[in-house]
């Protein structure tokens, strides 16, 4: 072999309770290290570059030509060792050329019957004033959606607003439907709906239950912060109606887990409180955080000090979350368990979300997003 190269940016040694663990940058994926992989990784963190010799002088009395052979190989193909004759040309990542549909995101109406401060939609109105999707539409969009995930066993119906439970007669029309083509093809059907809760009744949630819908409330906790922007029309906060909605839905609900999304903005960034008070006064089964990015409207933004002090909930939060896990107890922070999701899988976001790749959106017209 000729000299290779340290790639230090694509790799990061991190030590947990006398184990060594390799973090592979690129794919955030993590690797237990052993006895070879170890001393090999510390030669080159230390020299920067190695030939044949240098491994044979510095490791060859400890380990087998072909034990150092086969750990260069694997270092080499996760691009953390390279070439010292092209240190700059990293290894050629494979295109992927098809990537079969797995979500179709059907925007059921652009009505809303509350009016968050925050809200992002600029399409935004009434539920009555709201372009409603039609069954045709969404017929059509489930049935691409079964053409094109032709090699996934899984798929997975999205039913998205405004608030969509203001087209519930659409929803159970398209969910008829997707089960009815899931029994022709094998396939399993999955359903998932954000709701504001507010037009939960008894029977919806029932049906919901039956359908094994994934929900998730938008709630962004006690009722002081939860009505500083997530308010009705006529700018009356909407704690108490949600909260009560929320406690009948989580009595009954059995199918799957519920859990919440909490948005945080300025005046709304005690993580700790937030999440206490929905897994434990409420009873949800998880909590996820995301801040408002509102871009130019700088009264929702978090500044600084505010995004340090999420940081550090955030963070004391995690360490609560790893100390549960260790008991065998789940306590509910779903930023802490996706991460760790996508570390033990080796996944990597290039991009902060799905479009194009597995996921399509469908609007009022059947056009695709």
């Amino acid at each position: 072999m000729g000299s290779l190269t340290f790639i230090r940016h694509n790799a990061h040694r991190v030590d947990v309770d006398g184990h060594a663990m390799l973090m592979h940058v690129p794919t955030t994926s993590l690797f237990e290290m052993d006895e070879v992989s170890r001393a090999v990784y510390d030669l080159f963190r230390r020299a920067g570059s190695a030939d044949a010799g240098t491994l044979r002088d510095e490791l060859g009395g400890r380990f087998a030509p072909q034990a150092l052979a086969d750990c260069l190989q694997s270092l080499i193909s996760l691009d953390i060792l390279r070439d010292a004759a092209a240190p700059e040309t990293p290894i050629r990542v494979q295109a992927v050329e098809d990537i079969p549909l797995s979500t179709i995101i059907l925007n059921v109406n652009t009505g809303c019957n509350l009016a968050c401060t925050y809200c992002y939609k600029e399409d935004l109105t009434t539920p009555a004033k709201g372009e409603k999707m039609d069954f045709a539409t969404a017929r059509a969009a489930i049935d691409l959606l079964f053409r094109q995930a032709a090699s996934r066993d899984r798929v997975n119906v999205v039913f998205f607003g405004g608030e969509p439970l203001t087209n519930m007669p659409l929803i159970r029309q398209a969910v008829d439907h997707a089960e009815a083509r899931a029994a022709e093809l094998g396939k399993t059907v999955d359903f998932t709906l954000t709701t504001n809760a507010t037009l939960l009744t008894e029977e919806i949630a029932d049906w919901l239950d039956a359908h094994r819908f994934g929900l998730t409330v938008s709630m962004d906790g006690p009722r002081a912060m939860h009505d500083r922007n997530r308010r009705t029309v006529g700018g009356r906060g909407t704690y108490d109606v949600v909260a009560t909605k929320v406690r009948m839905l989580l009595a009954r609900y059995r199918s799957r887990p519920v859990g919440a999304r909490v948005t945080l903005t300025a005046g709304v960034t005690d993580v700790l409180a937030i999440h206490d008070h929905l897994i434990n006064d409420l009873g949800f089964a998880e909590v996820g955080f995301g801040p408002a990015t509102s871009g130019p409207i700088a009264v929702f933004n978090l500044q600084p000090d505010m995004l340090k002090s999420v940081f550090e909930d955030m963070k004391t939060l995690g360490r609560r979350y790893v100390e549960a896990a260790i008991r065998g107890e789940n306590i509910g922070f779903s930023n802490m368990h996706q991460l760790l999701t996508d570390i033990a899988q080796g996944m990597k976001k290039a991009v902060p979300c799905g479009a194009g790749l597995g996921l399509l959106a469908v609007d009022k017209a059947g056009d695709l997003h």
